[in-house]
């Protein structure tokens, strides 16, 4: 993963894709600023193109036999709420770590990188 930084205030997802995939900025369409159906399928498009799939894993499926296959470290998108825009979400680059122990599937996300910096960094986050 190499980090890039957005250029403007709305551009976190281009940002990210770009640091998870090794690419320049330019490299990664224009995604957002656009209306939800237009973005997931520039988003879905784009993926697609370069060999990959967004895979949605909520909070509430941790520990559901079902993810087992997740086992392992990568690095991934992660949607959190903004800091400067109440109300709106914004992307980091994130390291998600799924572990067996005990029969239970453990959780572990850690911020890798932001591509809007600020001061007050998204803190690591947990889940077990």
């Amino acid at each position: 993963m190499t980090p890039v930084e957005q250029k403007t205030t709305s551009d976190c997802t281009r940002a990210v894709l770009a640091s998870l995939l090794d690419k320049s900025y330019e490299e990664i369409p224009d995604i957002d600023g656009n209306k939800p159906e237009t973005y997931n399928k520039l988003f879905n498009g784009f993926l697609e193109k370069e060999g990959y799939f967004m895979l949605s894993v909520p909070p509430s499926s941790v520990g559901e036999k079902g993810v087992r296959f997740m086992a392992g470290k990568t690095n991934c998108l992660l949607t959190v709420k903004s800091k400067r825009f109440p109300g709106e979400q914004h992307h980091i680059c994130g390291e998600i770590t799924v572990e067996e122990k005990e029969g239970m599937m453990h959780w572990g996300l850690r911020v890798v990188h932001d591509p809007y910096q600020l001061d007050d960094k998204y803190d690591v986050l947990t889940i077990d």
